[in-house]
């Protein structure tokens, strides 16, 4: 099996495997240990030399602490501020005066500007006075009814020239009428009275024709005096549109002039106010000036204290960095420790890594024990086809054994059937002979028939023997063949007990393997668990000596931390620095303060006067910017009337060329009317005829029609004339407007004056604020003695601490000197763990390797039992099988004995019935021959067929 021959081989590679991990290991250990030792020793050595080093370098620091450069700083600082201060003070009292005096024609400007405003909106609604009545201009039209009337008379003389033909032309007509009755009309008189009518005729027409040409004129020149009179009303119109405009243009022009001055002004104030301004900033930057010269001393003594902190700062970062390379080996030992666990970590890691591959190839094997285990239950599994063709034997002997009764039975019903048959055939072979012997000599083939029926009769004794022999036969071949199935079915039902003795023996090699796979198993679970304990144990010494490691870096850390914290360098230098802080504090601030307190009045002067007459100076500009504004919106407001005057004036243009356009339609239409009545009449003149007379109609309606045309003319030019209410309107309107603008004017006016004296006041504050801001200086008192005092206990403090240094060096030597001395035990403990571990598992692995040997025999002796069982049945099976086919090919060969019996009986029986057939033929041939009947259903066939 493979899983045995698996576990030969595995387990000691295993165990060996682990043992050379474990020495590796352990070499590891012995090395790093002596390695920090060795740093140990030699971080001990730097460590003493360097805080030696730093003992030294602080003895240094008194020297450092002389109060006397700062002394010769603080001399005579406010004698000269006061005479300083009083100049700036007057110099800042002057600065808004420009500005003060330009406020005085500031207020000229605005007066003059609201006088131009409110002259403006005065005259503004006189405006109106230049639009005209437009009613003589519209005379024209007035006269156009009149025109119209006359113009529609002229039409109308066409009527009464065709009455007049007609009144004429009737008698003529009246002639010619007479003449019919009379019948003594001749051609003469007709022709005659024919002329006279075509001479009428033509002389009115020749009238007609001339009134129509002077209606025609008469009507254009009424047209052309249309035309006229409505472009003289819109050139009039237009005209007075355009005066409105000029005179708006002239009231505006003064009020324009003023917006530009205010402007200007407001320009003006705003560069003085920038010129104020800059002033100001130039007396702050005096006063700047002036304060920096004075802190100069109190600035020099300041940096000569900076100096001395910065000379304790730098010997601090000196005795810093002396620190920083003191403890630099105490880092590396640090990092050390770290490089020297990781090693131990990792080589006990390497070793934990062969286990846990060792562990896993064990795992597998006891996988595989179980699918082995498994494997094996199944075996005596693979019997079970031997037994399932047993049965099958078995079931196919029964099945032949019970197909023999059958095969008996239809033996014996073919036998059955055939002796039926011969019965049958004796009867009617009798019959037969009978008729055949009576009439054969009056039909000579009935002899031949007769000798086929008494040969058939003949046959009959000799077959029935036969039948009974064969059954007979048939019942002995059944017997027999039913006994030999018999036997050879317990010949193979014998092999059950065989192959069940066989399965029993390997059932018991089986279980023995099992038993032995299961303590295999056990004993890899026991090399497991053995090797599994060792990274643990190796893990657990790796941080005992970690621990120690650490241990041994802390002791010596911490004499090197006691060592510095007993020197109090950084503690002795932060003192002394804050010590020099609080000396600024007592004495150099308080006199910074002092001369900044002279020049704080001052600067608030200056600073509140900049901004009181900036804030004046924006409150006027904004004023005047407001002024401009509201004279800016005025001169708009009143634009806007005058504009709207001058288009509404314009806008009535397009209704009088309307109203002239639709007055010249009117007329045109009039006229046609006119000329379409003297035409209508031309041609009633030129075709009426002596014998019928008739008059035009619509003289009346057309007639009607022009007067009504020409009256709704002169309606629309006098509502055209009618413009005053539009023009009152636009009256109250620009009242309105005015109104509203004047009001405007006033409030900006009272901004602009607040604004000046704004300024006024906001430069009155500044004089007297800088004229009380020339206070002089006090003097101040030394403050020698108060440096000297504190520099005297500095240096003292820092000497006291450099004489305790030498302490604090025996001390750490001490310390480090124990912590050397523990650095050479900090993995003792390794070796003796790892070698009893490495003991425990290869016990287990010996153990473990014995049972796998065990087991391969167990094998073995499975294999050979299998081996046996399979000899011993497989023998059995055939001798079994050669038997039971011995005794089938008996029962077979009796029984095919029996069918040839079966079949030569059946081949007597049916040459009988052939023969009796062909008697049957001729006796039927015969009868046919003679004039009887056929009895055959085939009379055609073949007899012998």
């Amino acid at each position: 099996m493979k899983v045995i021959e698996k576990s030969l081989q595995t387990l000691p590679q295993s165990a060996l495997r682990i043992a050379a991990a474990m020495e590796t290991a352990a070499t590891t250990v012995v090395e790093q240990g002596r390695t920090f030792a060795a740093e140990v020793t030699a971080c001990a050595t730097s460590l003493s030399a360097d805080m030696k080093a730093i003992a030294d370098q602080m003895a240094a620091i008194p020297a450092l602490l002389d109060p006397a450069p700062i002394l010769a700083c603080c001399t005579e600082v406010l004698e000269t501020a006061a005479s300083d201060l009083r100049r700036l003070a007057t110099d800042a009292a002057a600065i808004p005066q420009r500005l003060v005096a330009q406020t005085a024609s500031v207020q000229q400007v605005v007066d003059q500007a609201a006088a131009a405003a409110k002259a403006l909106c005065d005259l503004l609604p006189t405006l109106a006075e230049l639009v005209p009545d437009f009613s003589p201009q519209l005379s024209f039209f007035n006269s156009l009814p009149a025109r119209g009337n006359a113009l529609a008379g002229q039409a109308m003389r066409s009527s009464a020239l065709f009455e007049q033909y007609g009144s004429q032309l009737l008698p003529l007509s009246a002639q010619v009428a007479q003449l019919g009755v009379s019948g003594a009309a001749s051609g003469a008189a007709s022709q005659l009275l024919q002329s006279q009518a075509l001479a009428l005729q033509h002389d009115s027409l020749a009238q007609v024709a001339l009134l129509r040409g002077t209606l025609q004129g008469d009507a254009a020149d009424l047209e052309s005096g249309v035309v006229d009179a409505s472009a003289k009303v819109s050139q009039t119109i237009l005209a007075v549109a355009n005066l409105v405009r000029q005179k708006g243009d002239q009231l505006m022009a003064p009020l324009q002039a003023q917006i530009a001055l205010v402007d200007q002004v407001k320009d003006a104030l705003r560069d003085e106010a920038a010129a104020c301004d800059a002033l100001f900033d130039d007396g702050m930057a005096q006063l700047d000036r002036l304060g920096d010269i004075l802190l100069k001393p109190v600035a020099a003594a300041r940096a000569q204290v900076d100096a001395v902190i910065d000379q304790l700062a730098a010997a601090a970062a000196s005795v810093d960095a002396m620190v920083r390379k003191a403890l630099t080996p105490l880092d590396a030992l640090e990092r050390r420790v770290e490089a020297i666990t990781q090693a131990l970590e990792d080589a006990v890691g390497v070793v934990g890594e062969e286990v846990t591959q060792v562990q896993v190839l064990l795992a597998e094997l006891d996988t595989e024990a179980d699918d082995a285990k498994a494997s094996l239950m199944t075996l005596p599994e693979n019997f079970v086809p031997v037994r399932t063709k047993i049965a099958e034997a078995v079931a196919l002997l029964v099945e032949i054994q019970g197909r023999i009764p059958g095969f008996v039975a239809e033996a014996n019903r073919a036998l059955d059937a055939a002796a039926a048959e011969l019965d049958q055939a004796e009867v009617l072979c009798n019959h037969a002979i009978e008729i055949c012997t009576l009439y054969m000599m009056k039909a000579p083939p009935l002899m031949l028939a007769r000798m086929l029926f008494v040969g058939v009769k003949a046959m009959i004794p000799g077959v029935k023997g036969a039948i009974a022999s064969a059954r007979q036969a048939v019942k002995t071949a059944g017997t027999q063949a039913s006994g030999l199935m018999d036997q050879a079915i317990a010949l193979v039902q014998a092999l059950n007990p065989l192959l069940d003795q066989a399965i029993a023996k390997v059932q018991v090699a089986i279980d023995a393997l099992v038993d032995l796979l299961e303590q295999l198993q056990t004993a890899l679970h026991q090399v497991s668990d053995a090797a599994g304990a060792i990274p643990p144990a190796l893990l657990q010494q790796i941080k005992t000596a970690s621990t120690a490691l650490h241990a041994v870096l802390d002791k010596v850390r911490a004499a090197a931390d006691e060592c510095l914290a007993q020197l109090q360098c950084e503690a002795l230098v932060r003192r002394l620095q804050q010590q020099l802080r609080d000396l600024l504090d007592r004495t150099f601030d308080p006199l910074d303060a002092k001369i900044r307190e002279a020049s704080g009045p001052l600067r608030q002067a200056l600073q509140q006067g900049r901004e009181g007459v900036a804030q004046a100076a924006e409150l006027a500009q904004e004023g005047l910017r407001g002024l401009g504004q509201v004279l800016s919106d005025t001169e708009e407001a009143a634009r806007q009337p005058m504009t709207q005057l001058a288009d509404t004036v314009a806008s009535w243009e397009p209704g009088m060329t309307s109203m002239g356009s639709t007055a010249q339609q009117k007329i045109s239409q009039a006229a046609a009317q006119a000329l379409s009545l003297v035409d209508q009449v031309a041609q009633k003149i030129a075709g009426l005829n002596i014998g019928a007379l008739a008059m035009p109609a619509g003289a009346v309606a057309m007639l009607d029609g022009v007067s009504a045309a020409f009256s709704q003319v002169q309606s629309d030019a006098s509502s055209a004339a009618d413009k005053r209410a539009s023009i009152d309107s636009w009256v109250a309107d620009a009242r309105q407007v005015v109104a509203q603008a004047a009001a405007s004017i006033d409030n900006a006016v009272t901004e602009v004056g607040q604004g000046i004296a704004e300024i006024r006041s906001a430069s009155d504050r500044t004089s007297a604020d800088a004229q009380a801001a020339s206070d002089s200086m006090s003097d101040d008192a030394s403050v020698a003695a108060q440096v000297e005092a504190s520099f005297d206990g500095m240096k003292q403090e820092a000497q006291a601490v450099a004489d305790s240094a030498n302490a604090a060096l025996d001390e750490m030597s001490g310390s480090l000197e124990e912590a050397r001395a523990q650095s050479e035990t900090v993995v003792d403990s390794y070796a003796p763990v790892s070698q009893q571990a490495l003991a425990n598992a290869q016990a287990q692995f010996d153990g473990a390797t014995d049972i796998a040997e065990e087991t391969k025999k167990s094998e073995q002796a499975l294999a050979d039992e299998i081996a046996a069982a399979e000899q011993n049945v497989g023998a059995a099976s055939r001798d079994a099988g050669t038997q039971t086919t011995d005794l089938k090919d008996t029962a077979q060969a009796g029984i095919d004995k029996t069918l040839e019996d079966i079949k030569s009986v059946q081949a007597q029986v049916e040459a009988a019935r052939t023969d009796v057939i062909a008697a049957e033929a001729i006796v039927d041939a015969e009868v046919v021959k003679y004039g009887g009947t056929t009895s055959r259903i085939d009379p055609g066939a073949d007899p012998v067929a």
